[in-house]
C-alpha cells in the first residue's frame, strides 16, 4: 500500500466504514453508501496495480474490501516471516563491510519485529542496534 490508510480514515472520521462500528440508519443509508463508495475508491487508490487486480470487485462494501486486503496480508505473513527468519539465521558477511552487514541484519530483525515474529536462530539474542 502506498499510504497509511488507517490514520487517514481516522483523520477524516471514516474509520467506521471499515472497522465494523458503523451502523447506518434508514434515514442516512443513501449518504452512508455514497461515503462508503468514496472510502472504497480511496482504498483502491492506495493499492499497487497487482494488489488492485487481486481485490477489485464491483459489489462490496468498504469493510468487505478492507477485510479482503487484511486477509491477503495475514495469509502471507507466516511465509514472509519464515523467509526473513531464514535470511537472518543464514546471513554471512561475505564481501560486505561490517556496516553493510549489520545494516542488513538490523533490517531483517526489524521486519520480523514488525510482523510480531520472533527470531528463531539458535543462540540469537535481540541486539541493541546503533548504526
Amino acid at each position: 500500500m502506498k499510504h497509511r490508510p488507517l490514520s487517514q480514515l481516522t483523520w477524516y472520521q471514516k474509520l467506521k466504514h471499515i472497522d465494523g462500528t458503523g451502523n447506518p440508519t434508514h434515514e442516512i443509508e443513501k449518504a452512508w453508501k455514497e461515503r462508503d463508495g468514496l472510502v472504497k475508491m480511496w482504498i483502491y487508490g492506495t493499492l499497487s496495480e497487482s494488489l488492485l487486480d487481486t481485490v477489485i470487485t464491483a459489489k462490496c462494501t468498504a469493510r468487505e474490501l478492507w477485510i479482503s486486503i487484511k486477509n491477503l496480508f495475514r495469509d502471507n505473513k507466516e511465509a514472509r516471516s519464515l523467509q526473513f527468519d531464514h535470511k537472518l539465521c543464514t546471513a554471512t558477511i561475505g564481501d560486505q563491510t561490517i556496516h553493510e552487514y549489520c545494516k542488513k541484519l538490523k533490517i531483517l530483525s526489524d521486519l520480523l519485529a514488525n510482523m510480531e515474529s520472533p527470531v528463531t536462530c539458535p543462540g540469537y539474542s535481540s541486539p541493541q542496534w546503533s548504526l
